[in-house]
């Protein structure tokens, strides 16, 4: 395993954790798997944010956007880069620029440092954007649980 990505152990499976808006989703698999989600009405400083963290075509696509456009597309580059940094078990000021997101093809291709990987986008939530990242290809299935405080 990576350094610095949380596991069960040698033989347990790998898991990736992530919140927001009060709502936790976490992803279990036989093999290392990247999850980040946001919620879609976050509202983030783009080009700042983008300047620091996303390469020049990243950066040229989100231009491209119209103004009213702009944040969701940020989210959904954002939530793929964080589930590949996730993914690599590093952190994200060391690994977002490692990170090249392919936006001139359907579906988007995702990779690190020339490396493809296989990138998911998920929705578990009305609201919530995600992606799942490995480097094999995988099937998704979202269990849902209601949880009620104790």
């Amino acid at each position: 395993m990576p350094s610095g990505k949380p596991h069960f152990g040698r033989k347990g499976p790998s898991f990736s954790l992530s919140h927001t808006g009060g709502r936790v989703l976490v992803a279990f698999a036989r093999f290392s798997i990247g999850l980040d989600i946001e919620k879609e009405s976050r509202f983030v400083s783009v080009n700042k944010i983008a300047s620091r963290y996303f390469h020049s075509s990243e950066r040229l696509a989100l231009a491209s956007c119209s103004k009213e456009d702009r944040q969701k597309v940020f989210l959904r580059m954002w939530v793929r880069k964080e589930a590949a940094v996730k993914l690599a078990g590093e952190g994200i000021a060391l690994g977002l620029r490692k990170i090249n997101i392919e936006t001139d093809v359907h579906p988007w291709k995702v990779y690190r440092e020339e490396r493809r990987l296989h990138v998911k986008e998920i929705s578990p939530w009305p609201g919530i954007v995600g992606a799942l990242a490995a480097e094999c290809q995988f099937v998704v299935a979202i269990f849902q649980t209601d949880s009620h405080p104790v």
